[in-house]
C-alpha cells in the first residue's frame, strides 16, 4: 500500500447561499426558478462573498447586481454562517504551475523526492525525455510520484488524455511489509500519487466540459472516494443542458453515498458529532439541489424531508441551515405538498426570531416571505415582507443595510411592487451603488426571466 496519503475531501466556509438566490424571477412570478433550488445548495447560480464583497444572484440572466463591499464585521458573520459544497482537488491546486521558477504555487517537485534531472526536465517542458527516464528509477515510490508529476504537467499543456494514460498506468509501489522509503510527502499536503494523478485528471475533464471521459475515469477511485466526483459530474451535467444524464450519474452518487453514509457518519461522530451531522446536511442539501433542477422532484422531495428532520436537531440554526430549509419549502411546494411547506415556514420563521443581527434576520424573512409568493399565499407574503423591511430600515450600518435592503428587492418584484422595489434602494450607499441596483430593477423589468 502507497504511504503516499489520498487526496482530501474538504469543507471550507464561505457564502453558497443569499437572499438574492430567490432572485431570478420577475413580477407575478407564480413558480420559483428551479436555480433557486441550486443555488441554496451550492450550484452555479448561488450568491457570493469574496474578498469582502457579496453579490447577490441576477434577478434575471442580462440583469446581474452589481458586487456590495462589505464591511468587516457584515463579512465576518456572513461567511462564517455558511458551508460551501463538499471539495475535491481544488482547481486551483491542478493549475498551480510547474514551470514558473519564482511561482509561490510551484508543484513541489523537488520535495516529492524526484531526481534533479528529472525535474529540471519537467520544469523545461521535455515531458518526453522526463518520461524516458523513469524506468532508470529503483525506488517505487519516487517512480510513482515522477509519474504523478509528469501527468501533472500534461494536464498544464491541456493534454488531458496523454495525462490520463500516465496516471492510469502508475504502479501502486509495494515494498516487503516493514520497509522504510526515503521518500517523504510533502507536508501531507501534496500527495504525489496514483489517486492524486487521477483525481486531477477527473478534475481537469470535468472544468473542460468532458463529462463522459470523467464519469468514465471515476471508477478508478475507491468506492469511498468518488461522491464528490459524482456529484460534480451530474451538475456539469445538468448545466450542460444534459438532464437525463444528470440524474443518472446523481442516482449512482446517491447508492455511493447510503453505502458509505453510515459507516463514515459513525468514524466520525467519534471526534465530532457536529462535524459529522454539518457534512451530512452539507451533501444532502447539494443531492436534493442537483435532484430538483435536474427533475427529480420526487428524489428531492425524499432529500427534503431528511434535511428537514437533521436540521430541527441542531441545537442552533445559521443563515444557511435557515436558507436550505428555505429551499426544501421549494421543494414541497414543486410537488403539491403545501402543507409540509408551510411547516417548514412556519419553523424557520421561529428560529429567526432566536438571531441576533437585524439585517440577517431581515435577509431570511424575505427569503420566507418569497416562498409565500410561490405558495400563492400573497397576504402572508406581504406580512412577512413588512416585518423584514422594518428590520431592515432599523439597520445602521452601511453595508448591512444595503445587504438587506437588496435582499427584500427580489420579494417586492415577486409580489408585483417594483414601485417599492425602486423605493427602498434610497437606503443604499454610496450613489453609484445605488444607481447600479436600479438600473438592475429597470433592467428586470424590461428582461423576465421564463
Amino acid at each position: 500500500m502507497s504511504l503516499v496519503p489520498k487526496p482530501r475531501v474538504s469543507f471550507t466556509l464561505s457564502i453558497a447561499v443569499i437572499s438574492g438566490v430567490f432572485g431570478g424571477g420577475h413580477a407575478g412570478l407564480a413558480q420559483p426558478d428551479p436555480a433557486a433550488i441550486s443555488s441554496l445548495t451550492g450550484g452555479h447560480t448561488a450568491s457570493t462573498v469574496s474578498s469582502a464583497q457579496f453579490t447577490f444572484a441576477p434577478l434575471s440572466p442580462s440583469c446581474p447586481f452589481p458586487p456590495i463591499p462589505l464591511s468587516e464585521s457584515t463579512d465576518e458573520i456572513i461567511s462564517f454562517s455558511l458551508f460551501v459544497k463538499p471539495a475535491t482537488s481544488e482547481p486551483e491546486q491542478v493549475q498551480s504551475s510547474l514551470l514558473g521558477e519564482s511561482s509561490e504555487n510551484q508543484w513541489p517537485l523537488e520535495a516529492a523526492g524526484i531526481s534533479p534531472e528529472i525535474v529540471r526536465l519537467i520544469r523545461a517542458g521535455q515531458l518526453e525525455a522526463a518520461l524516458a527516464l523513469v524506468p532508470k528509477i529503483q525506488n517505487p515510490y519516487e517512480r510513482e510520484a515522477t509519474l504523478a508529476s509528469i501527468s501533472e504537467a500534461y494536464l498544464q499543456r491541456g493534454q488531458l488524455q496523454q495525462a490520463e494514460t500516465i496516471a492510469l498506468g502508475i504502479p501502486a509501489p509495494s515494498l516487503p511489509e516493514g520497509e522504510l522509503h526515503d521518500v517523504e510527502p510533502y507536508d501531507g499536503e501534496y500527495p504525489f500519487g496514483r489517486d492524486w494523478a487521477i483525481s486531477s485528471v477527473i478534475t481537469a475533464y470535468i472544468n473542460a466540459g468532458q463529462l463522459d471521459s470523467a464519469l468514465a475515469l471515476v471508477n478508478q477511485r475507491d468506492e469511498e472516494d468518488r461522491l464528490p466526483f459524482l456529484l460534480d459530474i451530474a451538475e456539469h451535467y445538468q448545466v450542460q443542458g444534459q438532464p437525463a444524464k444528470a440524474l443518472a450519474v446523481l442516482d449512482l452518487a446517491l447508492a455511493n453515498y447510503r453505502s458509505e453514509e453510515e459507516e463514515k457518519t459513525e468514524e466520525l461522530a467519534k471526534y465530532s458529532l457536529e462535524a459529522a451531522n454539518a457534512i451530512r446536511f452539507t451533501t444532502l442539501a447539494r443531492f436534493m439541489g442537483i435532484y430538483s433542477v435536474a427533475g427529480g422532484a420526487r428524489q428531492a422531495a425524499a432529500l427534503a424531508n431528511e434535511l428537514v428532520t437533521l436540521v430541527q436537531s441542531f441545537t442552533r440554526q445559521t443563515l444557511l441551515t435557515l436558507y436550505i430549509l428555505l429551499g426544501t419549502a421549494y421543494v414541497y411546494e414543486a410537488v403539491n405538498q403545501k402543507e409540509q411547506a408551510n411547516s417548514v415556514l412556519t419553523f424557520v420563521l421561529q428560529s429567526t426570531e432566536a438571531l441576533e443581527e437585524s439585517y440577517v434576520k431581515a435577509m431570511i424573512l424575505s427569503g420566507v416571505a418569497r416562498v409565500y409568493t410561490a405558495l400563492e399565499e400573497n397576504d402572508r407574503a406581504q406580512q412577512v415582507l413588512y416585518q423584514a423591511q422594518e428590520l431592515a430600515d432599523a439597520v445602521s450600518e452601511a453595508s448591512q443595510q444595503s445587504v438587506s435592503t437588496v435582499s427584500l428587492i427580489p420579494t417586492y418584484l415577486a409580489l408585483g411592487q417594483p414601485e417599492n422595489a425602486l423605493r427602498i434602494t434610497e437606503a443604499i450607499e454610496p450613489l453609484e451603488l445605488r444607481q447600479q441596483v436600479q438600473q438592475a430593477i429597470t433592467c428586470a423589468q424590461a428582461n423576465p426571466s421564463r
